[in-house]
């Protein structure tokens, strides 16, 4: 499948497009024209390989079209280490699809090495809802639609009725009350800058590890992350889970100390009412205090030479004055995937995953 891209981060970025943004302003960052193809299996790669010394596998901050081709994080490892790399990356899925794919897709083609690009913004959640989706036993635009409107899906297929909808949505949305958090403004040194957040990927950094514990999709999400390095194993490849932190907490070293309290609970709230008896200040308090539950827990799991964090290098970068994400998206920027093309290939060498 071949289709153009004209990406502008100022205007089709997800925080504008899903309308979870206040006042965007102008903001000067690059964008891009590229035709994309996948290749004959579907995957965003130039073309099919047989063989490849690494499978990188992921959502879609391992393979979607924000940045270029060549500067997806995948391809800037490839030509640094010197190696084929296949980019397995899909847009939406969670660790259960990326079990599939990596043993449908990936293991076949004989790798050394796979990287596993863990998003802890929504690979939780993403499991859940393809629990989900099993369990609903049709149809995926079904199990959507049935999702959003209930079990009357046959008619919100049609397309007047989805127009309909959607223009209904437009009309609400635009009647919800905002406040002034999104965006956030900070500085480093004597420059400006500014960062939005996603409110549901923000709003899960404060939940605690019993609270991770308990979540439907948890469970499943280790056993897919067990029974990948397990699988790698067996066919002689290593294994590396690179851990992917939301925007928010990377950029947190430099928003946290200025965020009002009620107006970001009002936000991560979606505006459904106000805070009441100190609820906002307990929100932040729970943030700052169980932040990196998530990722704690996943490293648990794994040993020392399986677990790349890039929380720090991205806070490094942030603190430094570099934007690694847009502005406006959730998803890395082209510095974002040259830093975490940069930290995988360093930490291959250091540890000797790939002779």
């Amino acid at each position: 499948y071949q289709w153009r891209v004209a990406y502008d981060p100022s205007k089709d970025s997800d925080l504008l497009t899903q309308q979870q943004f206040i006042n965007p302003t102008s903001m000067k960052e690059d964008g891009f024209e590229e035709v994309f193809n996948t290749d004959s299996d579907g995957f965003l790669n130039r073309r099919l390989l047989a063989k490849a010394d690494i499978i990188a596998v992921g959502d879609s901050l391992t393979g979607a079209t924000t940045v270029s081709h060549e500067d997806m994080w995948p391809n800037v490892l490839s030509r640094d280490l010197g190696k084929s790399v296949y980019n397995l990356g899909v847009p939406y899925f969670g660790s259960m699809q990326e079990l599939v794919v990596l043993k449908r897709f990936g293991i076949p083609k004989k790798p050394r090495l796979v990287v596993w690009g863990y998003f802890e913004g929504n690979d939780i959640w993403e499991t859940e809802q393809f629990l989900e989706y099993q369990a609903y036993g049709r149809g995926w635009v079904d199990f959507q639609t049935m999702r959003s409107v209930g079990e009357r899906a046959a008619y919100y297929k049609l397309p007047i009725v989805r127009l309909l909808l959607a223009l209904a949505s437009v009309k609400q949305t635009s009647e919800i009350f905002r406040d002034e958090f999104n965006p956030v403004h900070y500085a480093i040194g004597d420059q400006q800058h500014e960062c939005a957040i996603f409110c549901s990927y923000t709003l899960r950094l404060a939940m605690s590890a019993e609270e991770l514990r308990d979540h439907p999709g948890f469970g499943p999400t280790l056993d897919a992350i067990r029974r990948a390095k397990a699988l790698c194993e067996e066919n002689g490849a290593k294994f590396l889970l690179v851990y992917i932190p939301c925007k928010a907490h990377a950029y947190w070293p430099v928003i946290g100390g200025s965020v009002d309290a009620e107006a970001f609970w009002r936000y991560v709230h979606q505006y459904s009412a106000d805070p009441q008896d100190g609820e906002a200040e307990r929100l932040l308090a729970a943030m700052n205090e169980n932040m990196d539950a998530q990722r704690d827990l996943i490293k648990a799991q794994l040993p020392a030479e399986s677990f790349l964090d890039l929380t720090a290098p991205l806070q490094e970068a942030i603190c430094g004055g570099t934007q690694v994400y847009y502005a406006y998206d959730t998803h890395f920027n082209r510095a974002g995937h040259r830093l975490c093309a940069r930290e995988i290939a360093r930490f291959v060498a250091e540890k000797k995953l790939v002779k």
